[in-house]
Formats: structure tokens, sequence, C-alpha cells
């Protein structure tokens, strides 16, 4: 399953930590590095849980998910 650890913000490429650290309001100018669609970033898995990596994803709102886009999960049932 792709995922990404960076994207787009004012200009640049920002890494999924950098992206963690601004305000929920400034998130909204967060892009996809692929597609330009809105991503959201996500932490990655606590201690002792499956381990799972910071990554950013295309949300189910906002404009769904982007089924042309290489880095979008697909849908799931």
């Amino acid at each position: 399953m792709p995922k990404s650890t960076t994207c787009k913000f004012a200009g640049k490429i920002i890494t999924v930590e950098d992206a963690l650290k601004l305000k929920k309001d400034d998130r909204q100018g967060l892009a996809c590095i692929k597609c330009g669609q809105y991503v959201s970033p996500h932490t990655g898995s606590a201690p002792g849980k499956q381990r799972r990596a910071a990554h950013f994803e295309h949300p189910k709102s906002g404009g769904g998910r982007n089924a042309d886009c290489p880095l979008s999960d697909p849908a799931r049932n």
C-alpha cells in the first residue's frame, strides 16, 4: 500500500513530521505531491501496537479519496 511521507505546503515540500507541528487550521493548505488534492497527516503507531509509520492520507471527506492518485489508498468496503 503506497504511503506518502511528504506533501506540498506554501510552495514547498514538507515532511509529515513538519505537517504535524502545524496548527490544525493551517493544515488545510496541505496538498498531495502527486495529484495536488488535500491530504491529512497521520501519526505513527504507538509502541506495542501494529507498526505503522507516520504518513499522509487522502481523507474520505473533503473531496474524498482520489482513485487516480498512486498515493491514495483504495476505497475500503
